[in-house]
């Protein structure tokens, strides 16, 4: 048997041991573990040819990067490729060079399943992912009816209706941001069907910008009348604010009866103005309602001769607090002192007002950004409770992520490997026999996340008769809680998630609730809905198969004589018949040793 190893596509010396790899199948892994099969760590000798390789990184003084990234590599056995697209990995430099050698799953793949991320980190784009809160609640897939606790009619829909987040999308964002797909049975429709509810109300950033107004002055200001507001200023469509003329005042206020909140102005504003000598300057003054803000308003002496001034006003203000209401009081407005004298004013182009105000919660009519309202939630952990919620268990190909039934195991033993001449021992009798696997217990509860305000009971169990297990574990607690139904569950009833009330004096009020997960579908108009969602309806209709796996399991260990052929075409997810027992078992585990003899780990079926 003959070991070969390339890194960088450069054959790297080889000590005289070889290399032992393991293979091991996700069958009944955590999501998390999956992230690849494994070698042990390889010890390869210091030899010139190894150190080139490396790029000298055993020295101090070396800059080297090879020890800070993955590089590429594969194993040859017999001059067979038994594993391609490895990730290299250097750990140290002793007396040996050691690295560790792991394939099976793209750095990409590592990347989403062992790392961080979040739902919130994939690619949401404002200009996109957002929905007009005035959507009549179930005439559209991305708002279906939820009761979210008060009635949604003509006056409430607009502020108090929210969208949905749809698993079909989130698989597509991390294709976009991974580029790995997920893949799920066909025979499993409900999954293209759930979503999740965005059950916040947060405002976005870009919700500030929505609100902005800004107003142009009118370049030309010509006003020689006196105790008269020069500033004029351009309405710019239906929504921006309505410029009254105050007879009663004499002058002219920027008046927003639009907003009706707390806002912050900026302004700047370049005033040029020519009045006749020897009457004295003519400046403008900034008022709030009916007093003087007291800003300084600079000024610059731009021409002057016997007769006539040219004077340039500079005023820039900015932060001013600003309630804008429907009455003179609250309006701003720029005023001249009294001047007869005044010949011609006007603006320079870059002259403006801008209006801020402060949004802090969702107004009716307002849009609603994904951006701000997607759940604090893990990738692994959605992924997790989709393999969970369906009995699941995932395999991954280059850019892929894939969903399975357990009853595909079963009904491939018609295609099943016959190791039976391949069995080294003679005796008939198994190396090793366990009788149960890891981390099962007579009991295995599976529980939604606990919200006080879901009064239904939605998690479930998983029995095992096997009195020497312990008496109960808890298998998998959801990051979603369960969801209760508005009217009795039917075809027409949808989900009911609480989130609105209204307090003692009739108004509107909101309360935070956990993450859920529902099943939308179209009846005439667009629901949502958790029926079938609870835990001992989905271990009812797809279980089945597991629980076949982990009832009175038997897991066996053999020694197998497997060829280079055998290793590089093997499926772990395709059964092995062994006529000497004369049954099927699905593999758990490979560990290669010398002369092509195996270590195998299997479940009988």
């Amino acid at each position: 048997m003959r070991d070969e190893l390339y890194i960088n596509n450069q054959r790297v010396d080889m000590s005289e041991s070889g290399i032992n790899l393991t293979f091991r199948s996700n069958l009944l892994s955590d999501i998390s573990k999956i992230v690849s099969n494994y070698s042990y760590t390889i010890k390869l000798p210091k030899t010139a040819n190894n150190m080139r390789i490396i790029g000298g990184a055993v020295l101090p003084s070396s800059e080297s990067d090879f020890p800070y990234i993955v590089h590429s590599g594969r194993v040859l056995r017999d001059g067979i490729m038994i594993v391609d697209n490895a990730n290299v990995v250097l750990l140290s430099i002793g007396e040996n060079i050691e690295i560790t050698l792991s394939w099976g799953a793209s750095s990409n793949l590592q990347e989403l399943v062992s790392g961080n991320a979040k739902l919130r980190d994939l690619p949401f784009s404002d200009d996109t992912d957002k929905v007009v809160t005035s959507v009549l609640p179930g005439s559209s897939p991305m708002m279906p009816y939820i009761d979210w606790g008060i009635e949604i009619n003509e006056s409430t829909w607009n502020a108090f209706n929210h969208p949905v987040l749809t698993l079909s999308t989130i698989f597509q964002r991390i294709k976009n941001k991974y580029d790995i797909e997920i893949v799920y049975p066909e025979s499993i429709e409900k999954i293209a069907g759930l979503c999740i509810p965005l059950t916040s109300q947060n405002v976005a950033e870009q919700n500030q910008i929505d609100e902005k107004r800004t107003f142009y002055v009118e370049k030309e200001l010509t006003n020689n009348s006196q105790d008269r507001t020069f500033v004029q200023l351009r309405k710019d469509g239906n929504q921006y604010c309505y410029i009254g003329d105050f007879e009663e005042l004499q002058n002219v206020g920027i008046y927003a009866n639009h907003i009706d909140i707390v806002c912050d102005m900026d302004l700047h504003l370049i005033v040029y103005q020519e009045i006749t000598f020897p009457y004295g300057y003519v400046v403008p003054l900034l008022f709030m309602g009916n007093e003087y803000t007291g800003e300084t308003l600079s000024e610059e002496v731009i021409d002057t001769n016997r007769t006539l001034f040219k004077i340039k006003y500079d005023i820039q203000i900015s932060g001013v607090d600003l309630s804008i209401e429907p009455n003179i009081e609250q309006c701003l407005r720029f005023d001249l002192i009294k001047a007869s004298t005044l010949v011609y004013t006007s603006s320079s182009d870059n002259s403006y007002i801008n209006i801020n105000p402060h949004v802090e919660d969702l107004r009716q009519g307002a849009t609603f950004y994904f951006s701000a309202n997607i759940p604090d939630l893990k990738l692994t952990d959605i992924l997790k409770s989709i393999k969970n919620m369906y009995g699941l268990y995932v395999t991954t190909e280059p850019g892929k992520f894939i969903y399975h039934e357990y009853k595909e195991v079963y009904s491939k033993k018609s295609v099943a490997y016959d190791w039976s001449q391949k069995l080294v021992s003679k005796v008939n009798v198994p190396n090793t026999t366990e009788y149960r696997l890891d981390e099962i217990a007579q009991s295995n509860l599976f529980k939604y996340k606990e919200d006080d305000t879901v009064k239904g009971l939605y998690d479930g169990v998983i029995n095992v008769n096997d009195k020497t297990l312990d008496a109960e574990r808890e298998a998998y607690t959801s990051i979603f809680a369960g969801t209760d139904e508005y009217g009795k569950p039917s075809n027409s009833s949808y989900a009911y998630i609480p989130i609105y009330h209204y307090n003692d004096s009739g108004e509107v009020e909101y309360d935070d609730v956990e993450p859920r997960i529902l099943y939308r579908q179209y009846n005439r108009t667009w629901r949502t809905t958790f029926i079938g969602l609870g835990w001992e309806a989905l271990i009812s209709e797809y279980y089945g198969s597991y629980i076949d796996f982990i009832t009175k399991a038997k897991i066996i260990t053999e020694t197998i004589k497997l060829s280079p052929v055998d290793l590089k075409n093997i499926d772990l997810y395709i059964p092995v018949y062994l006529r000497q027992y004369g049954t099927y078992f699905a593999i758990l585990e490979i560990k290669t040793g010398d002369n092509n003899l195996c270590d195998v780990k299997l479940l009988k079926l």
